[in-house]
């Protein structure tokens, strides 16, 4: 992970050289990811410098950075701090913006608040979120394909351990590490099949 640490932060040289705010902000986004077991500390520090660099750009790329500073707080353990609902919030209402109230991409960040809500005892809310997440999929996908099915199940798996008899905090740290852990890779909306004209 040094290498890649280390890769990240050249490339975000390169890119400030260059005047490239994007791949300025995706490589502290980057970069930020691959510090989270080393230092989690400098880890949230760069994840909150991508979310100030990304104040003045597009729509998305605020979508972004907000959605990794989340993962990056969830990841080093702080998934029961304020900042965390707050920076999610924040996430799902520029991710919105940007996608629309219906794509794929959405429901993923709106599980993961909801996992959260649950941790904080606002069970009724949080299942009221995760339902509007799952009517996303089951209207992108339907309700019985392998993408909605999964999507559910690994809902109730990650449910269940923030709902285990364990040190309440101890499992919705670890209950969000996972669905963070899940949603990592599908930060980018999904790529759909290419409609061709006939």
């Amino acid at each position: 992970m040094a290498r890649a640490e280390k890769l990240y932060a050249q490339a975000f040289q390169e890119s400030e050289k260059r005047e490239d705010r994007t791949s300025a902000i995706i490589s502290l986004c980057g970069r930020a990811e691959t510090m989270i077991a080393s230092n989690p500390d400098e880890a949230v520090a760069t994840a909150t410098r991508a979310v100030d660099y990304a104040a003045n750009a597009g729509l998305d790329q605020q979508a972004m950075t907000l959605q990794s500073l989340a993962n990056v707080l969830i990841n080093t353990g702080r998934a029961m701090e304020p900042q965390t609902m707050d920076v999610l919030q924040r996430a799902l209402a520029a991710a919105e913006r940007v996608y629309g109230p219906q794509h794929p991409s959405l429901a993923v960040s709106l599980r993961v608040y909801a996992v959260l809500l649950h941790g904080h005892g606002r069970e009724s809310e949080g299942e009221s979120v995760y339902h509007r997440a799952q009517e996303i999929v089951d209207n992108t996908f339907g309700p019985d394909s392998v993408t909605a099915q999964n999507f559910h199940a690994e809902y109730e798996r990650i449910l269940s351990s923030v709902t285990s008899p364990t040190e309440p905090a101890t499992r919705t740290d670890s209950a969000m590490r996972q669905v963070s852990q899940a949603s990592t890779s599908q930060t980018q909306p999904p790529t759909l099949p290419a409609v061709t004209a006939e």
